[in-house]
């Protein structure tokens, strides 16, 4: 098995006069790419950066990140693309939860940001913290030409975690996916020959690089806990080449969605007569705005850690434009005058801005179910929520029976 180091590293040699990345002014052919790679693979090495340590990438698009992976692929290091959206406390507790041996950062737009985390958390002064965005002699193109160009010639192991996305919030704290490069080889290998893509292809990377959505997760799903019947609904379960390896430091979510050696989505299906498999919904609650992932828990503890919150639900509404807008639910503890609109901004201080809720409804308490669970059903019902991905799954994550709606029809709409 090969790594993402060998395949620039052979693309130096197989195409040396084409070009291997264009970023505006920034035009770089494979060997000078390779060149630059090894020399940044060589300054981390020389502060200390080897296998299994991380890097994190606090910027927003760059061919830099592309090198760094390479970088990082050499020496069997692992890079995080932080949200650059994320709010302060987000960040912070990113740059504590992945323990970052560099952090690459940038001042433009995010700038303000990136210092009000760094100050936030004390694993970050134990880093080594380079700015991007800056002049050639200094921060990190003056790293980069501090290393040696010579290729580093170390033995990595494919299946080591070389990229690590932040995701999934379900339980109110994002985690960090880790892919090997044999992931992300096979992934690539999978898109090659689905999109019929070859070696004079051009790929425009529009896509924000910390978004799982440019490293698509494939496998072989069967519909498990036992193998449903045609017809019947079922957890969507996963493995192969390109399942990730898991979440950066949670061993206890690992097990628990790895038990019985598949992969557990938490995603619904139904198995069909011509042998496919319909997605017919999450099993955890998820709001999706636009494109992006929104699990009402974090903004939920998020809302309840105002001093003036005693309780609080979130739903999503269907939204012409987004597919969904976040609405809050909240109840007031009684003890200070608050507004929707000082909730809102609450909210836009300490988590992302479109995770923040576009409307909030005040209620004297939440409606609950018999075991004392909120009871999102009866809050959808009230405030007219509705657009969850698949439509299939509606309040506390309950499926309904198979066939009770189409599949991909959308609740509330």
């Amino acid at each position: 098995m090969i790594t993402v180091g060998d395949i620039i590293a052979e693309h130096r040699r197989s195409y040396p006069g084409r070009l291997a990345l264009v970023d505006g002014e920034h035009r770089l052919t494979w060997p000078e790419l390779d060149e630059r790679v090894n020399r940044l693979a060589n300054a981390l090495r020389a502060t200390g950066v080897g296998p299994g340590m991380r890097i994190l990438w606090l910027g927003q698009n760059s061919f830099r990140v592309y090198e760094l992976l390479g970088a990082a692929a050499k020496i069997g290091a692992m890079v995080c693309p932080g949200y650059w959206r994320w709010a302060p406390p987000e960040m912070a507790f990113a740059i504590e939860d992945f323990s970052p041996k560099v952090v690459i950062w940038q001042e433009e737009e995010i700038g303000s940001t990136v210092r009000a985390a760094r100050a936030a958390s004390p694993a970050a002064e134990s880093a080594l913290w380079l700015r991007h965005d800056t002049s050639a002699d200094q921060g990190y193109e003056a790293f980069l030409a501090s290393g040696d160009p010579s290729d580093p010639g170390l033995d990595v192991d494919p299946d080591s975690a070389l990229l690590v996305i932040y995701t999934a919030a379900i339980s109110g704290r994002a985690c960090g996916s880790m892919l090997s490069h044999a992931n992300l080889i096979a992934m690539g290998m999978s898109v090659a020959w689905l999109g019929d893509i070859d070696d004079t292809t051009v790929f425009l990377n529009s896509g924000p690089m910390f978004h799982i959505g440019n490293f698509q997760f494939y496998g072989i799903p069967v519909l498990i806990g036992r193998e449903c019947a045609i017809g019947e609904a079922g957890e969507i379960c996963v493995r192969g080449g390109t399942v990730h390896l898991g979440y950066w430091n949670r061993p206890q979510i690992n097990a628990e969605r790895f038990r019985g050696g598949w992969w557990h989505t938490t995603d619904l299906g139904r198995r069909e007569p011509d042998g496919t498999i319909t997605f017919l919904g999450t099993m955890t609650r998820m709001i999706k705005s636009g494109a992006e992932n929104i699990f009402p828990a974090e903004v939920e503890n998020c809302l309840e850690a105002h001093p003036a919150v005693q309780d609080a639900a979130v739903i999503g509404i269907p939204s012409e434009r987004f597919g969904q807008d976040v609405k809050a639910v909240v109840v007031l503890d009684g003890t200070a005058e608050v507004s929707a609109a000082d909730l809102v901004e609450h909210c836009r201080r300490h988590i992302a801005s479109y995770k923040k809720p576009k409307t909030v409804e005040f209620l004297d308490a939440l409606p609950r179910t018999g075991g004392f669970a909120k009871d999102y059903a009866a809050l959808d019902e009230k405030f007219g929520g509705g657009g969850y991905p698949g439509g299939d799954n509606l309040g506390g994550g309950h499926p309904r029976p198979a066939g009770s709606r189409p599949a991909g029809s959308r609740a509330g709409t």
